[in-house]
């Protein structure tokens, strides 16, 4: 059957194997050239090969860093303590640290941040205390990442003793630290 038959027959026309009706030479020579240039992509892209057959990759041990957490600025009608602003921009500097892999100096930063922050009764101690913890938590973090929890647990024991509400919270992150 022709094609002009079947459209004037009302059938339609579609290619079918076993039917005379071929895919065109430049479609098979497109697909085998699409198929050797994957071939040949996948050939550039595979590993070095050293020795006797064994493929030399690099690995990394160390893991991705963990998250940290962030602080809340105070807020109602009392005013923010003064010293809010600079406990704010040393927190923003360790974190700048931490993201640039200087884990050492972002828990060193971390510490110094939180102890900007007054540990007194008043209308904001609640918010002032959790953004010490996130200080606290996130200089944990950095040491881990440092592979140096016991720094972490030299400096935090003595400052749980000192601040009362993140007593908890250090005692906690002390718990989770490896070691011990």
């Amino acid at each position: 059957m022709r094609r002009s038959e079947g459209f004037a027959e009302g059938r339609r026309w579609c290619w079918k194997p076993g039917s005379n009706n071929r895919t065109p030479g430049w479609v098979r020579r497109l697909a085998a050239g699409l198929v050797l240039s994957a071939g040949f992509a996948a050939c550039a892209s595979a590993p070095e090969v050293r020795g006797k057959g064994v493929a030399v990759e690099t690995i990394s041990q160390r893991p991705a860093p963990y998250g940290l957490y962030t602080i809340i600025r105070p807020a109602g009608s009392d005013p923010c303590p003064a010293e809010y602003d600079g406990f704010a921009l040393r927190f923003e500097a360790a974190k700048g640290a931490y993201d640039n892999e200087n884990y050492e100096e972002s828990a060193r930063g971390f510490i110094s941040a939180a102890t900007l922050l007054p540990i007194a009764a008043g209308p904001h101690a609640s918010t002032l205390a959790a953004d010490r913890s996130s200080a606290y938590r996130n200089a944990a973090l950095a040491w881990l990442m440092a592979g140096v929890p016991g720094e972490a647990r030299r400096v935090l024991e003595p400052i749980a003793a000192r601040d009362v509400e993140c007593a908890a919270v250090i005692a906690e992150v002390l718990k989770s630290l490896p070691g011990r």
